[in-house]
């Protein structure tokens, strides 16, 4: 019994070194349409939240919805990472604010498609010229979504997130956000 064991160990270790193939078949890799230089990069949002938890507390305002357009310059500082920051405006119930953030977006490398899936995060204040003292909030709001590349410079978003915010006279409120917009390459010389 040990030496029939013994015998197919042997012939198993042997036949994961030989082959009867000359080498490994590579499969061509077809290129993303988008150019990946460093550069300029503009992201422009519309994002939709919908407040997670109890959304009638009347001692807890801006729990229900919001809607807000952001603008954001980034610098591509690799094939896969954006930053820098932005601004906004952004509608939440009976309130306003201008959001004022940075920005980070990891992009993951996916040859041969359109499809480019994407981590991103933002943290900054929204501010409110109202009552600035008492309304003032700091917010972060991680999320992740897909890019779909019409061109080698331009591109639309779409994603999905969590967005919270909380200030030192206010309640944290929290929201799932739906993000649609478009990513531009601002470098187009180069491309």
């Amino acid at each position: 019994m040990k030496k029939l064991l013994s015998l197919l160990i042997l012939i198993a270790l042997v036949s994961g070194a030989v082959s009867g193939q000359r080498g490994r078949i590579v499969k061509p890799v077809i290129p993303s349409p988008f150019k990946y230089v460093p550069g300029w990069v503009s992201m422009t949002d519309v994002t939709y939240g919908f407040g997670l938890g109890e959304t009638h507390d009347e001692n807890n305002p801006c729990d229900k919805s919001f809607v807000s357009v952001t603008s954001v310059l980034s610098y591509q500082v690799s094939r896969n990472f954006t930053t820098g920051g932005g601004f906004g405006l952004m509608f939440n119930e009976d309130r306003f604010f201008v959001p004022a953030f940075l920005n980070g977006r990891y992009n993951f490398s996916m040859p041969g498609g359109n499809f480019i899936p994407y981590l991103n995060a933002e943290a900054g204040v929204l501010l409110n010229f109202k009552d600035f003292n008492n309304e003032t909030r700091f917010f972060v709001h991680p999320s992740a979504g897909v890019r779909y590349v019409f061109s080698s410079y331009v591109s639309a978003t779409g994603g999905i997130g969590i967005l919270s915010h909380t200030g030192p006279q206010t309640q944290r409120n929290s929201f799932f956000t739906i993000r649609l917009g478009v990513f531009i390459a601002l470098n187009r010389k180069y491309l």
